[in-house]
């Protein structure tokens, strides 16, 4: 398996055919053909139905598509990295933050604008990922600084400085049967449409444990991955949603009402670095700057 078995794999699956992935890459569709038995013999499972002229993937395929963008999405930012280095857009004033989708919508832009206000020599390139995107970031030393959900794995390598707790809360309509209630359980939960963060988080994996140890089975109604459109769903109606309180409460504009859930679900936000590396004093200012700004935001 090659870097370009994953890429003729990712045209094809948006294509939908042999042919156009051909025409997309500049290959024949003899290559084509060629390289996905072989991406699919050294994978040893089957990953299209083919039929006629279209390929259908199996659910095998979709699960691993997102893995082989990670890896051509970190391919290609080492080689803008090496670009960098080689034209001088790295240096002290400059730095990278990889951090929550959730973050890029609401919390981070206010303060990084500003601090970059205060330097006006600083650049900031942001990358957004999901935490153990993030990690691995961190760990290949493509990005200075991650923020991250944190749990017990972050710490392998990694240094780890504490920037905010939270627990998760229920957001629903204004209107919904459950706004009298003033906390909200997981048997008042029962039957009721939920608005789910992706399976495929931990805390999604907390979740369905508590529910199943309160004998809920629950009713979900569409699963998304971020907060804001969490949010921004059970505003409009399609039912309560379950998240992180200190990203929830960025949408208190929307006619929306929060609950705290109990038991709660704790979570903690942390800043990583890698361990032991000599961060540039940009990096250690923006550091001291989100804990700063984290800590007023949980006032």
């Amino acid at each position: 398996m090659n870097f370009r078995h994953l890429e003729i794999f990712r045209a094809v699956m948006a294509t939908g055919s042999v042919t156009a992935a051909a025409n997309q890459m500049g290959l024949t569709q003899s290559a084509v053909s060629k390289a996905l038995r072989q991406f699919e013999s050294a994978l040893g499972i089957s990953l299209f139905i083919r039929e006629n002229s279209r390929m259908v993937p199996l659910p095998e395929a979709s699960a691993l598509l997102h893995e082989a963008e990670g890896i051509l999405g970190r391919a290609a930012r080492m080689v803008d990295l090496a670009s960098d280095l080689k034209s001088g857009l790295t240096g002290p004033d400059f730095l990278r933050l990889a951090a929550p989708v959730s973050a890029s919508e609401a919390l981070l832009p206010p303060i990084i604008a500003q601090f970059l206000r205060e330097r006006p020599n600083v650049s900031v390139e942001t990358i957004f990922g999901t935490t153990n995107e993030i990690e691995k970031l961190v760990e290949e030393r493509q990005v200075d600084i991650g923020i991250i959900r944190y749990s017990h794995s972050s710490e392998r390598r990694l240094k780890v400085i504490h920037l905010a707790d939270d627990e998760s809360v229920c957001v629903m309509p204004q209107e919904h049967s459950l706004s009298s209630k003033s906390v909200i359980t997981p048997r008042d939960l029962r039957g009721v449409p939920l608005i789910m963060l992706g399976r495929y988080r931990r805390t999604r994996t907390s979740l369905d444990q508590l529910l199943r140890r309160s004998g809920v089975v629950p009713t979900v109604k569409i699963e998304t991955h971020t907060i804001t459109s969490a949010c921004a769903f059970a505003a409009n109606g399609v039912g309560v949603a379950i998240v992180g309180g200190l990203f929830a409460r960025l949408h208190g504009q929307l006619p929306i009402l929060i609950r705290p859930f109990s038991p709660p679900l704790k979570h903690r936000y942390v800043i990583i670095t890698l361990d032991n590396a000599q961060l540039p004093q940009v990096a250690k200012a923006l550091i001291s700057n989100l804990v700063a700004k984290f800590a007023k935001v949980q006032e």
